[in-house]
């Protein structure tokens, strides 16, 4: 079944998917904020001839979990929100099929502060909030755990009191526009320089900030870019994958690991890990690169990742790079499929070639087409034994082989026309 999603930012956001068969009420989840408001169209909707939607309070966050946890009757059709879906909420939806979303805005959202009449007026400042509340933050250009106890440890204007803030929940959209609204505009010059929040999801403090400045700076930006330190941490990612792979796969040959290892190094698999530390939230991009939403782009991400792992190589040495690579990658290594599965079609194909005594297949380019940046291959997958051929189309003639070696084994395997 096919999902439409409408995710609104800002003060209401919908996400709206066609009526299960199953069922013919609309099902709605998402932000307490929206809520009585959502509740106020429902009931003038079905005032209109029709039923009523079920509407259900959980949040901005828990709602968008429900709404990307799959496409069907037991899934919402509707999700609210106060503020615009992130782009782990876009990963989820997409691995679970919940592929068209499109976003509008129908609200503004707002913050006030507000205090006491008997109180004095205290104009706070963004950047003075957010050192009031940020985990970490810079002192004399390091590092440190948030040392502000009272507001006037960070301004002596501000009230000699303790610093005490009620948030809502880290599920509420509420506390999502809060941290972008303040605390992602709101933090000083001197730790953002620091990349704090970058240090955080990496689970490593950089000690020569420099490099982590650098790799995560597009060549679109800067001639000072990333991709040397792509070109290091690229290399040392491949080592310490394999030294993994080697002291625990005790049962595997060469082959079966290689393919392993390239499971695991895989442009694909570095954007997936990427996008579960919010690593695009800190790539520096060109305005060009940022309006075409590169930073979402799976080799943007891949690249920059591996130009991380090269700055904490330089910066921490060996030790604190395979601790970073463990750690991240520790999903993927408890979760390592079967080597055999891994096996690309070209392979397959020489494999079951070899076993029937035939000479292995050719490869031949036989079209090109289109731009020199956009071009199209076409390749001729021939079985020299028989002279069976087929031809499949790309956009490299990597893929376009990948491709017609899988419709060659499909064919010869009686599954093909």
């Amino acid at each position: 079944m096919k999902k439409l999603t409408l995710a609104l930012a800002a003060l209401v956001a919908f996400s709206f998917a066609t009526v299960a068969q199953a069922r013919d009420q609309i099902q709605i989840v998402g932000s307490s904020t929206v809520f009585p408001y959502a509740t106020v169209v429902a009931e003038r909707f079905g005032q209109s001839g029709f039923k009523t939607p079920v509407i259900e309070s959980t949040g901005t966050g828990g709602g968008a979990k429900l709404f990307c946890a799959g496409v069907g009757a037991q899934h919402p059709d509707i999700t609210n929100a106060s503020r615009a879906m992130k782009d782990k909420e876009k990963a989820l939806c997409k691995k679970n099929g919940v592929n068209e979303i499109v976003e509008i805005v129908v609200g503004n959202d707002g913050i006030t502060l507000a205090y006491s009449r008997d109180a004095k007026p205290v104009n706070f400042t963004k950047e003075q909030l957010w050192k009031a509340l940020a985990k970490n933050v810079a002192v004399d250009g390091k590092v440190v755990a948030n040392p502000y106890k009272k507001w006037s440890d960070i301004d002596s204007s501000l009230p000699n009191q303790a610093i005490k803030v009620m948030v809502p929940p880290g599920t509420s959209g509420t506390r999502d526009a809060w941290d972008s609204l303040v605390m992602g505009k709101g933090i000083d010059k001197a730790s953002k320089d620091l990349k704090i929040e970058a240090d955080a999801e990496l689970g490593y403090q950089f000690k020569n900030l420099s490099l982590l400045e650098t790799a995560l700076t597009h060549k679109s930006i800067s001639n000072q870019n990333n991709e040397r330190l792509e070109f290091l941490g690229d290399s040392i990612l491949g080592q310490i994958i394999s030294i993994y792979l080697y002291n625990h796969l005790n049962d595997m040959d060469e082959g079966a690991l290689t393919r392993m290892r390239s499971h695991l190094v895989n442009g694909h698999k570095l954007a997936e890990i990427g996008q579960k530390i919010h690593l695009s939230e800190f790539i520096v991009l060109g305005q060009g690169e940022l309006r075409s939403g590169s930073y979402n782009r799976e080799s943007v991400i891949a690249n920059c990742l591996e130009a991380v792992f090269g700055a904490i190589y330089l910066d921490g040495g060996i030790e604190a790079i395979e601790s970073v690579v463990h750690s991240l990658f520790f999903d993927e290594f408890q979760n390592l499929p079967d080597p055999n599965e891994l096996k690309d079609a070209k392979t397959k194909l020489q494999e079951l070639l070899q076993k029937n005594g035939n000479p292995l297949p050719t490869y031949e380019v036989i079209k090109e087409t289109g731009r020199p940046h956009q071009k199209t291959f076409t390749i001729k997958c021939i079985d020299q034994a028989t002279n069976n051929y087929v031809t499949a189309s790309s956009s490299s003639i990597k893929k376009a082989e990948q491709k017609a070696a899988e419709m060659l084994l499909k064919r010869l395997d009686g599954n093909g026309d």
